[in-house]
């Protein structure tokens, strides 16, 4: 594997992220890493180790440092160390779930990506407790789990020992009613995030509806993550900034952001304080935030 690093530093005035604030905000491309053929999600844990999944060869590669190899797993099959569409990646320090979308199952491996069960999401009697066609995956820190149902257009809870809670979102909700879910995220303050390509979805824990995210200015959106105090999102060709609570700090078009290796086809983003990672369809962008 190739590692091709660039070094450029790219300026951004007040109005280019954030409207109204004296400041400037410097991004320097620190090189790329990563080969892949169709990269589509982007993860990186408490340990800083980054995880990509690639929909076409169906791995999903874990660098613990980036210029160093990575170790892969999967290709396409049913097999417990196989995949059909990995999607959503999520740690806890000790395990490490992978979205397995055509197995309709969630996948569970230790830290170092060494299997240890698989949990089906499908063959409950009662059909509105099964789960088709997962998209994402997330984890609250009291352990329940939130997967996004790209089957029918809704989150589903369960409890640590996957026992079906509830569900939310889907054709019966009142409010916050999704209708082309993405992927998901969650919160330090434990709101879960549902990207649409033109809006986000806020819910609580409890599947409660709370508000509505860039609709009117997001478009095509694609990938997104949540820091401490920000949601960061992508569409191809473009990079957006909110605060968590919904208001705008700006967008930036990807050819603004100089590299040697062009930004284009941008499929995900990930923000670990001042690193920004983006992924594209076939290698990540390792970025450092100056603000």
């Amino acid at each position: 594997m190739s590692i091709l690093y660039v070094f450029a530093i790219v300026f951004f005035e007040a109005t280019a992220w954030a409207r109204g604030t004296p400041n400037t905000m410097a991004l320097v491309d620190e090189g790329t890493f990563g080969l892949f053929e169709d990269a589509n999600r982007i993860y990186v844990d408490y340990q800083k180790q980054i995880f990509v999944a690639d929909a076409h060869t169906n791995q999903v590669s874990m660098f613990t440092q980036p210029q160093e190899s990575p170790k892969v797993i999967g290709g396409y099959g049913w097999s417990q160390t196989s995949f059909d569409t990995p999607t959503g990646i999520v740690a806890d320090g000790v395990n490490v779930y992978i979205s397995d979308k055509g197995n309709r199952r969630i996948q569970r491996y230790d830290r170092s990506l060494n299997f240890i069960s698989s949990w089906s999401l499908v063959g409950n009697p009662d059909n509105a407790k099964n789960c088709g066609y997962p998209l994402g995956i997330v984890l609250t820190s009291s352990g329940e789990f939130f997967v996004l149902d790209g089957e029918n257009n809704r989150i589903v809870k369960y409890a640590p020992d996957g026992t079906f809670d509830r569900s939310f979102g889907d054709i019966e909700a009142a409010e916050g009613k999704l209708q082309n879910p993405l992927t998901c995220s969650i919160s330090e303050s434990q709101q879960i995030y549902v990207l649409e390509p033109e809006r986000i979805l806020v819910y609580d824990v409890y599947g409660n509806f709370i508000q509505e995210i860039g609709k009117g200015i997001l478009n095509k959106a694609c990938g997104f993550c949540l820091t401490k105090k920000e949601v960061w999102v992508v569409s191809p060709d473009e990079v957006y900034r909110f605060s968590l609570e919904g208001s705008e700090s700006g967008a930036v078009p990807a050819t603004n952001i100089i590299s040697e290796t062009p930004l284009q086809d941008l499929r995900d983003i990930c923000v670990d304080g001042n690193r920004m990672y983006l992924l594209t369809t076939h290698t990540v962008h390792r970025i450092r935030i100056n603000r």
